[in-house]
């Protein structure tokens, strides 16, 4: 990880660049890292830098993916999750 994007991750309250990425799209900080490592295992290195493949991603995903990815002891469901990035990111018609 670059400086730029280490001072960037702890400004944004995260630990990867791929979670900083997900941070840009308006993703919650709680699930961040977890989204982060999805796409990141699931795409190029290209892309790990693109804000809009990580925003054509998260359109992409299911509840249940959002479900996966939230912290053990969530209080809030992958719908709960998805709703709340859709609200922020203006995502919602």
């Amino acid at each position: 990880m670059t400086l730029h994007i280490r001072q960037e991750a702890a400004q944004v309250g995260v630990n990867s660049e791929a979670a900083v990425l997900m941070r840009m799209n308006a993703v919650p900080r709680s699930i961040a890292a977890g989204l982060g490592e999805t796409f990141a295992a699931a795409h190029s290195e290209s892309d790990l830098h693109s804000v809009r493949s990580a925003r054509s991603y998260l359109r992409t995903l299911s509840p249940t993916d959002w479900q996966r990815s939230a912290p053990p002891q969530a209080k809030m469901s992958g719908e709960d999750y998805r709703s709340i990035w859709a609200l922020l990111a203006g995502e919602r018609g």
